[in-house]
């Protein structure tokens, strides 16, 4: 075996060091992924395992999307980059039949330190805060406040959403295929006017007790009347579309304030 250079042995020593971090915090993720994913069974006492389903469901619930985040790109790449297995910290090196080892290139090492940097660096790849990186739960936050911030600007008054609000919402929504229809703001817009905009309450009451057979013309009566209100077009157009939708439940959503 050709000898090891200074800077092959310095990189298989950082590719060895950060492996082995990674492959710790993707553990930590799937104990996490895996209570999300819990349920239990009782026969003799369903309601004490709804109980416990959704006691889980509330607290470990919303760690059942880490798998898509930071993980399942580690996951990826080491698919990628190994052919095969779930962790990083893999020797770097073959052994033929007499007993020699071929280490792989600088440009492959180098590869395999790249992805692990990268899994590193996400904040979905950590549970709790450190003066090193933020978290999943920080992330989690921050993309809340923005996407509050964000439907606020565009409202015109203030919208205070928790991460889990967001996740609910655009689930129902998703559910309900309204998502294929508008984009989630455009959709939520609507909605917080639909439940907010007392007036527009009363006057999509009124539409909706006259009992117009034609879809087409109740969609209109509604897009106007929210134009009459101040609503503008392009918001009072998705309105009338969600209010005389087939897709829409309304009760799925729970009134917002």
């Amino acid at each position: 075996m050709p000898r090891m250079s200074k800077r092959y042995a310095e990189r298989l020593a950082e590719y060895k060091k950060l492996a082995k971090k990674a492959d710790a915090q993707m553990r930590t993720l799937e104990r996490y992924i895996k209570l999300s994913e819990m349920t239990v069974s009782d026969p003799k006492n369903p309601d004490r395992a709804d109980k416990i389903n959704k006691e889980l469901r509330e607290k470990y619930g919303k760690y059942n999307v880490l798998k898509d985040y930071a993980y399942g790109t580690a996951q990826t790449d080491i698919k990628r980059l190994y052919g095969g297995g779930s962790r990083f910290d893999r020797v770097a090196y073959k052994t033929d039949d007499k007993g020699n080892k071929k280490y792989i290139s600088i440009d492959d090492l180098n590869d395999r330190i790249e992805a692990i940097e990268k899994f590193l660096s996400k904040p979905s790849a950590y549970l709790k805060k450190t003066k090193e990186h933020s978290s999943y739960p920080d992330a989690l936050k921050r993309s809340a406040a923005a996407f509050s911030k964000e439907l606020s600007s565009r409202l015109g008054y203030e919208i205070h959403l928790s991460p889990d609000d967001i996740k609910e919402l655009l689930k129902e929504a998703k559910e309900q295929g309204l998502l294929d229809d508008y984009g989630k703001y455009e959709f939520l817009e609507a909605l917080f006017e639909i439940q907010n905009n007392s007036k527009l309450i009363a006057a999509v009451d009124a539409i909706k007790e006259a009992k117009i057979n034609d879809k087409d013309i109740e969609a209109t009566a509604i897009r106007e009347k929210a134009q009459e209100l101040g609503i503008d077009d392009d918001r009072s157009q998705v309105i009338s579309s969600i209010l005389t939708s087939e897709k829409l439940d309304l009760s799925k959503f729970r009134v917002l304030n």
